[in-house]
Parts: structure tokens; C-alpha cells; sequence
């Protein structure tokens, strides 16, 4: 097959019955198929890198072997997925997306606020202290060195959202969706900064030798002085990990803190439950934390494991009954709030055929007729 005719084609200036040839060579052997998915692969890096239509192959070939790791952020489209042999394509239109409960706030007292993430508002404990101010998704509290006692807030995330949080210490803190969040309303003199988490939060840590920070979550205890991180912890999930951007961490069992490991930069730590083992391996920790800013990114990712990501930023519910579909593999990135749920689905299809139903939130995905 001419080079040159396949570039045409993932740059989606074929014509049609240039598409038919591609497609008839492809389908002609098993090799020519193998071939197709590594170009693809090679494409979809290339045009990643530079944001732009790929003119010939010898710049892919150049920027393959100059960037070996590359930054899955820097996806200028909506979404691209890399299937077996399907098309790469990219969404551009958001139809409807379901909308989720609001943001709640459960201050110390007991008392219950619903944030309205349009409002802004000033957040006051049961003496009409001033914690802090509510603005959007958003809420900072503020410092109180007077303060001399723990009283605890939480905040709970509901599916298809995700909020931001400044402690009093200035640390922020990005909660995503599904998540549960306990903090103190002000931090005390002489104790440690200690936070409770179920669900998913990426910290970044104020610096305080003095008073180490130290996140909760799932039977493990994640210490740090001042750093930047990730934590995973969903009760559904078979394992809690934990990504580091800058600085260190510890790990630690919750019940014996004796087991533990140290992570550095660049490294994944993962929680195995079961075994009460620490397991750690390097990673690009940008796929990780790509949900901050929004995106979803999947590397070579089962369909099972992605479906849980779509439950959670769209707050929708996906029932499979569809084996083959639960252990494909994808690779791809998605712009969360441009998506569209169907346009998302029928590219699914695309390698692996199945039929779908949506019914307001729920999704029911089935084998092909």
C-alpha cells in the first residue's frame, strides 16, 4: 500500500474510493492489518506532539524517535481512540450530557449546605465565624491562628462533577467525582494536618516540617511534608494507588505502619489489599491526573476500566452483557465536558460491534444482532 495514500487517510482527506482501497488492503491479510495499527499508532503520537495535520511519514518517524514519552494532555481534539482497525475520530458537538446532584457541604455542627455552583457565598460555622468563601466550584478557607480545637467539614462530590478546595494551611486540594472528603476546618498548632478520603483527590501540599500531612484513605496513610500528588481510593475499585508529581511520600499500612514504602517522583504506588503488600512501578503520571484538567486518558486500557471513568464523570450508569466488549483494549483521550455519551459509544462500536440502549442515565450494552 502507498505510504503516502494511508496518510491521506488518518488525515481524513481520502476520497471515497481511496477509503475502500485502504479497507480491502487491510482486510486482505493479517500482516497488512498489523501494519495499518502500528502507522495509526505512530499518527496519532505524531499529531498529538504537534497539534496538526502530519505531512509525510518521515516526520513521524523523527518525532517517534526524538519523543519517545509524550504528554497525552497536549490532545488538541476532543477525542481520539486508537481501535483495532476502525477510523480515528475526533468529537466536536456536546448534545446532552446527564446532570448530577449538587456539591454537598457538612460543616462540624451537623448542619447541611447544598453549593450551587453558580453562587458565590461566605461559609460561617455555628458562632458565625467566617471559614471561608464559596465561589463557583470552588471554596478557600481561611487561616485562624486563634483556633485551638479540630472541628471537621466534609464534602461529598457527586458523580459528574468535581470541585476544588483550598485548606487553611493553603494547600488545594481537586476533589473528582464520586468522592468524600473530611478536613479540619482550621489546621492546630502542635498537630499533624490529617485528611480523610474516599474516592480520588490530587494535593498539592503546603510545605510544614512541623506539621506533616497525612491523607487517610482505605486502610493506608499517605505522609507527606509538601508535595504534589495523586490518591485513588474508591470503595468499588480493587486497588488504592497513589501517583507522585514532585517530592515525597510515604505509604504506609494503616494497621501496621511498619509496612511501608517511600515513592519518588514519576512513580505509581499501588495498595494491594488482599496480599497487605506495596507494589511500585515508574509511570507518566499525566494519565493519572489528566481528570484535573478535565480529560480522560486510557493507555491500552479493558473496557470494564473505562466504563467506571465514564460512571463517574458523567454520572451515568452502564450495565455490560457484552464479554467480548468488557475485555477489549483501548487507548484514547476524552475532553470531558465536550463530549457526547452517544457519538462515544458508536465509536466504540467501531471495533467491536455491539448494539446499545440509553434510558435517561442508564446505558445497556449488548451483543450484536
Amino acid at each position: 500500500m502507498n505510504p503516502e495514500l494511508l496518510l491521506k487517510y488518518l488525515n481524513n482527506e481520502a476520497s471515497e474510493k481511496e477509503v475502500t482501497l485502504i479497507f480491502e488492503w487491510i482486510d486482505a491479510s493479517e500482516e497488512n492489518k498489523k501494519q495499518f495499527i502500528e502507522l495509526k499508532k505512530a499518527w496519532v503520537l505524531t499529531a498529538s506532539l504537534s497539534n496538526q495535520k502530519v505531512s509525510s511519514w518521515s516526520t513521524i518517524k523523527k518525532q517517534t524517535i526524538r519523543r519517545k514519552r509524550f504528554d497525552l494532555l497536549k490532545y488538541a481534539a476532543i477525542l481520539i481512540i486508537v481501535f483495532g482497525i476502525g477510523r480515528i475520530i475526533y468529537l466536536g458537538q456536546k448534545t446532552s450530557i446527564p446532570t448530577a446532584n449538587e456539591v454537598v457541604l457538612e460543616l462540624g455542627n451537623g448542619s447541611i449546605k447544598h453549593l450551587n455552583q453558580t453562587q458565590q457565598e461566605i461559609i460561617v460555622d455555628n458562632k458565625g465565624n467566617i471559614l471561608g468563601k464559596q465561589q463557583a466550584n470552588e471554596i478557600i478557607y481561611q487561616a485562624n491562628a486563634s483556633s485551638k480545637e479540630i472541628t471537621y467539614n466534609t464534602l461529598k462530590i457527586p458523580y459528574g462533577k468535581t470541585f476544588k478546595l483550598t485548606l487553611s494551611d493553603g494547600t488545594v486540594v481537586h476533589l473528582n467525582a464520586g468522592t468524600v472528603f473530611k478536613f479540619p476546618e482550621q489546621f492546630v498548632e502542635s498537630t499533624n494536618r490529617e485528611v480523610y478520603l474516599t474516592g480520588e483527590a490530587f494535593f498539592e501540599v503546603t510545605k510544614n516540617t512541623k506539621q506533616p500531612f497525612i491523607v487517610h484513605s482505605n486502610k493506608i496513610n499517605i505522609e507527606v511534608l509538601g508535595t504534589v500528588f495523586n490518591v485513588s481510593a474508591y470503595e468499588d475499585d480493587a486497588y488504592t494507588h497513589c501517583e507522585l508529581l514532585e517530592g515525597s511520600v510515604r505509604l504506609s499500612e494503616d494497621s501496621n505502619t511498619s509496612n511501608q514504602i517511600i515513592l519518588s517522583p514519576n512513580f505509581k504506588g499501588t495498595w494491594n489489599e488482599s496480599l497487605k503488600t506495596f507494589e511500585t512501578k515508574k509511570v507518566d503520571v499525566n494519565e493519572y491526573i489528566a481528570w484535573v484538567k478535565g480529560e480522560l486518558i486510557f493507555n491500552d486500557a479493558y473496557f470494564s476500566t473505562i466504563a467506571k471513568k465514564l460512571e463517574r464523570s458523567f454520572n451515568i450508569n452502564i450495565t455490560n452483557l457484552n464479554d467480548s466488549l468488557a475485555n477489549q483494549h483501548f487507548t484514547g483521550a476524552i475532553k470531558i465536558k465536550d463530549a457526547d455519551i452517544k457519538s462515544l459509544f458508536d465509536l466504540f462500536k467501531i471495533d467491536t460491534p455491539f448494539e446499545y440502549s440509553i434510558n435517561q442515565n442508564k446505558i445497556e450494552i449488548k451483543k450484536a444482532n
